[in-house]
């Protein structure tokens, strides 16, 4: 891979990693702002609906679940830039062959080949 597409990647790369760090954050203020409330008794100050409670209840376990989601994903958007600066990029963590670019096009933090990815699953 040359050096133009090598800066492409990095470039979507970067601008993933931005968008993913804000929707963190977003998501994670939201979560403290509940909790807050929650803690202080609601806005009320008396005891919530066990109804309420159930769905407040699966609301946050989504939330952690897509906070858990995001943060894999920066992780891995993170490492793929990392291996740009190792120069590793583009090359599936088990086979070692180049991974198309047809694939990084798709999925520009990925870390197998299609073949290495199918057989893993």
């Amino acid at each position: 891979m040359n050096e133009k597409q090598l800066e492409k990647y990095r470039e979507i790369l970067i601008k993933e990693r931005n968008a993913l760090q804000e929707e963190i954050k977003d998501l994670t203020e939201s979560e403290i702002q509940s909790s807050l409330l929650d803690s202080s008794g609601g806005l009320s100050g008396y005891p919530d609906d066990p109804g309420d409670v159930a769905s407040d209840n699966f609301e946050k376990g989504k939330d952690l679940e897509i906070l858990d989601m995001l943060t894999s994903k920066l992780e891995e958007v993170q490492t793929a830039l990392e291996k740009i600066d190792t120069g590793t990029y583009g090359v599936c963590e088990l086979c070692s062959k180049t991974i198309p670019q047809s694939r990084l096009n798709v999925k520009p933090w990925a870390k197998l080949c299609m073949k290495c990815r199918k057989d893993s699953e």
